[in-house]
């Protein structure tokens, strides 16, 4: 597979306020952590984002629409987050006629306009949380992130979502499972559901030690994606992203891609 997998969507700065610690700022955004789960499948990736470069491994090819960087602040008290925004970065479009062996779009507030990437993708994959969110007004101190709508999803192969991401949004798991023909429904350290032509398959999570959740969620549809792209049946391609997502959970930050790639040996 010649062209590989494309992936969209913004590279991210997150700043963690937490009572009685220092702020600390991360790198962050879906397209970070599914690149680099991408990357140790072997296979040639590109991305299309906009921000800061630094998230990717030198072999990854980046085409970056703008340097503006989306910027969250998440305030962390008496265990629940709020997050607002500080910058948002620009609509992310194709930049040539480019059809590649796999398309991964991974919005993280709504950046990806799905109509302009159909058939982008000889298989087409999408993280919906970054459509089920959205700014409350235009960005800058005290403007939250709420929730959005999901686009219409034709065209798409495998949908990924959480059990996070359905609170308040009745009846989408329903709409989701008539639309598309797989949708990978992830419950965090209980595993994943898989619903496809009117069946469910509930899956184990891969056991890890649990040092930093952020990410599972995309190396896991990295993981699977690939697999499915390659032809694997659903549950076998959804055991290559338990992998990935066990081993980025044991790392702080965003995770090491040979520390991937060994994980993908066991």
């Amino acid at each position: 597979m010649s062209a590989g997998v494309h992936v969209v969507g913004h590279v991210t700065t997150d700043r963690l306020v937490r009572e009685g610690l220092r702020d600390e700022v991360l790198p962050g955004g879906c397209v970070s952590y599914a690149a680099r789960a991408h990357c140790a499948l072997g296979w040639p990736v590109t991305v299309t984002t906009s921000g800061a470069t630094d998230a990717f491994p030198p072999e990854v090819t980046v085409d970056r629409a703008e340097s503006a960087t989306t910027r969250f602040v998440n305030t962390y008290r008496e265990g629940a987050r709020s997050q607002t925004i500080e910058a948002i970065g620009p609509p992310l479009l194709p930049r040539d006629e480019t059809v590649f062996d796999a398309l991964h779009l991974a919005p993280v507030l709504g950046e990806v306009p799905l109509d302009a990437w159909l058939g982008r993708g000889r298989f087409m994959g999408v993280g919906l949380q970054g459509w089920l969110r959205r700014a409350e007004g235009v960005a800058g101190p005290g403007v939250h992130v709420v929730a959005g709508e999901a686009p219409l999803l034709r065209g798409v192969d495998v949908v990924f979502l959480s059990d996070e991401d359905l609170r308040g949004q009745d009846g989408l798991l329903e709409q989701l499972r008539t639309r598309v023909p797989l949708v990978a429904l992830t419950h965090g350290a209980q595993g994943v559901t898989l619903f496809s032509a009117g069946t469910e398959l509930r899956l184990p999570a891969v056991a890890a030690e649990e040092r930093d959740p952020t990410g599972a969620g995309d190396t896991f549809a990295a993981g699977t994606l690939h697999g499915l792209a390659n032809g694997m049946p659903a549950a076998r391609a959804a055991l290559v992203g338990a992998k990935l997502a066990a081993a980025c959970v044991a790392q702080v930050g965003l995770p090491d891609v040979a520390h991937l790639r060994a994980a993908l040996a066991c």
